[in-house]
């Protein structure tokens, strides 16, 4: 069952972008060149932000951060929300300048929509493909073709906890991939509207809204708080910023929508 369930949560994070791509085609003539053009700001930022996040935790080692063994929650905090803004400083740039370069392209909301479908939903696609990898590792641990014994500790404790899980858990990732990536598509247009209308001031709106939405569902983990209340309180934020997207193009880009 549980195995059903990370092909499900694959075959979800794979499609799902797909088909949002597809709706945004059909339904206001967006261009798939916007899309992939988007999932290449994505895999941009990571250029970027993987070696940042590296030398993060290089300088956290450095400095014994590791080593305590009860932070307060203040550090804790403070922690979590310089590698939730390291996502946002690295990704909403990486939006602002595939719009400069997209030029007349990307004057348009149906393309922001896009932009952002395929800056999400590359991220879901490779998210997608470590949970198969998950799937395929339980599978082999559970027909003993893959004996803990053979694996590094920390990687065969990681395979054990996640070969107990509750069957029901994959979903929660999917469901996360759901959040992300209306959230990716608001705040893609956020950047739109700031490219669009010359105000960089939506840039950092964007990176503060990106940053809250990591922070909120990584702390409430950190202190203990359930899961589906971490997922919750992510649905809160990208519901909300969803629906003054939404206003807004209504407002100022619902001319360019349809083509």
């Amino acid at each position: 069952m549980l195995i059903a369930a990370f092909l499900v949560v694959f075959l979800f994070e794979i499609l799902f972008p797909l088909g949002i791509g597809l709706f945004l085609k059909e339904k206001f003539g967006a261009k798939w060149k916007v899309f992939f053009i988007g999932a290449g700001a994505f895999i941009a930022s990571q250029i970027v932000h993987l070696p940042m996040l590296w030398g993060w935790q290089r300088l956290l080692n450095a400095l014994g951060v590791d080593q305590i063994e009860e932070p307060s929650l203040l550090l804790q905090a403070g922690l979590v929300l310089a590698v939730s803004f390291m996502a946002g400083l690295c990704e909403e740039p990486a939006r602002w300048v595939a719009y400069k370069l997209l030029k007349e392209e990307g004057d348009s909301s149906r393309h922001a929509l896009m932009l952002g479908a395929g800056h999400g939903g590359i991220e879901s696609m490779l998210v997608g493909l470590t949970v198969l990898s998950s799937a395929i590792s339980i599978y082999m641990f559970q027909s003993g073709n893959l004996p803990l014994g053979e694996l590094p500790q920390m990687q065969a404790d990681a395979l054990a906890e996640a070969a107990n899980l509750a069957w029901y858990m994959p979903f929660w990732g999917g469901f996360e991939r759901l959040l992300a990536i209306t959230l990716h598509i608001s705040l893609s247009v956020t950047v739109w509207l700031g490219v669009r209308d010359k105000k960089i001031g939506n840039l950092f709106i964007a990176m503060g809204l990106h940053t809250l939405f990591n922070f909120v569902g990584v702390m409430a983990l950190q202190v203990g708080w359930p899961y589906w209340v971490a997922e919750g309180l992510m649905a809160v934020v990208a519901v909300v910023l969803a629906f003054f997207v939404v206003k807004l193009i209504r407002k100022n880009g619902m001319m360019t929508l349809y083509a």
